[in-house]
């Protein structure tokens, strides 16, 4: 990979790997007209973008991501944005946000954390929620160094 191509000397140094795996599952109490697309944000960077898919009984996204060898982060956010319509030449939207705090994420070291999370909205609805389930794990690694004391 790229990064290991300007990092070639990492295995020489101990370090924590993190990796957060993120699922939006779906939404409750959104209209089922239109579509709707969601962005990652990894301390108020994107890191993925996704689109919700159609579904009779609510919006609805199944959408699993895995980002691995990410920076020390604070917060997960979920933007949900509505599509302009197509007739229309506009921007998306923004419908509300999802603010995860990695402290509460990463309760249990390797285990994921599923809830329903409330959207705050931009556009003063109220009771819109979000499934989210989400993982942060952090691996410590030791050197190559430090892995020949233990005889490997």
């Amino acid at each position: 990979s790229l990064k290991r191509c300007i990092n070639w000397d990492k295995d020489n140094e101990a370090r924590d790997d993190i990796d957060v795996t993120l699922g939006i599952m779906d939404v409750k109490g959104l209209s089922k007209k239109g579509s709707y697309h969601c962005e990652v944000l990894l301390d108020s960077q994107i890191y993925a973008r996704t689109t919700s898919k159609s579904s009779s009984e609510e919006v609805f996204w199944g959408e699993h991501f895995y980002f691995s060898d990410v920076p020390p982060i604070s917060t997960i956010t979920v933007t949900l944005r509505k599509e302009a319509d197509k007739r229309k030449k506009g921007r998306p939207s923004l419908v509300g946000t999802v603010d995860m705090k990695v402290e509460n994420v990463a309760q249990k070291q390797g285990s994921f954390v599923e809830k329903w999370y409330q959207v705050v909205s931009t556009q003063k609805q109220d009771g819109i929620m979000m499934r989210v389930k989400a993982r942060y794990q952090v691996i410590g690694c030791l050197s190559w160094c430090g892995c020949w004391v233990f005889g490997f």
